[in-house]
Order: structure tokens, then sequence, then C-alpha cells
């Protein structure tokens, strides 16, 4: 549920925490426009506050989910008897569930953040428009 769900979640608490507090996800530089600017002028006060806000936003997101998973286990335990009852053998299930599952899951996870957590410079007007 992390996984999926969580992400919305952490997506919802990442765009929240910067209208509350002005901040760019991923943009640590000193300098505008160009993301990331360690080289010439690294702020680490800028990438330390993300990096806390970040956890705290994972550690609500976690929160939330063992909530669900409180508030209906018969639920929950249905859904994961439907997802896995078609593998009959008892060792490829439990591999299935314990190794196969999480790595896709996780990498899938980890592409949908990063893809958010990136700076991306708002595009201004006049950037878009071919030059005459």
């Amino acid at each position: 549920i992390d996984t999926t769900f969580g992400v919305v979640v952490c997506y919802g608490l990442l765009k929240l925490t910067e209208l509350l507090f002005g901040y760019d996800s991923g943009h640590y530089g000193k300098s505008g426009g160009t993301g990331i600017d360690w080289e010439s002028s690294p702020d680490y006060k800028k990438w330390a506050w993300q990096i806390c806000v970040w956890c705290v936003i994972t550690g609500i997101m976690k929160l939330v989910v063992v909530l669900m998973m409180l508030a209906a286990p018969e639920f929950w335990v249905k859904v994961s008897v439907a997802a896995t009852h078609w593998i009959v053998d008892h060792q490829t299930r439990l591999i299935f569930v314990m190794v196969v599952t999480p790595t896709v899951m996780n990498i899938f996870q980890f592409c949908v953040q990063d893809s958010f957590l990136k700076y991306q410079k708002l595009a201004t007007a006049t950037e878009g428009k071919a030059e005459v």
C-alpha cells in the first residue's frame, strides 16, 4: 500500500509543504534557475531542510498506511489472498510475496518519487515561443 497509495499521499504532502513553507523541492543551489548548483554555490541548509521535511512526510505517510490497515484488517487479508491465490505452490508464493513484489513495487515507488522530487524550473511565458 505504501508503494502505491503512499506515493500519492507523499506527493500531496510534498506539494502542501511547498505551498506552506515556500520552497521548491529539489532546488538546493543559491543561484537561480539551474536546479542543483552544488559546484559553484551549494546551500547545505536548504538541502538539510528539505531532507528533514521529506523524512516527516514519509513518516506521516507510513502512519496513514498503518492506520488504514488497522482500520480494516479483514479487508486487507481478503485482498492479499485474492492477489496471491493464483499461485498454488507455497514456496513460489513466498518468493513472489517476499522478493518479486517488493522489488517491482519499490522500483516503481523510487521512479515515481524521484520524478516529482527533482527540481523542475517553471517555464516562463517567453520560453516555449520560437524566435521569429
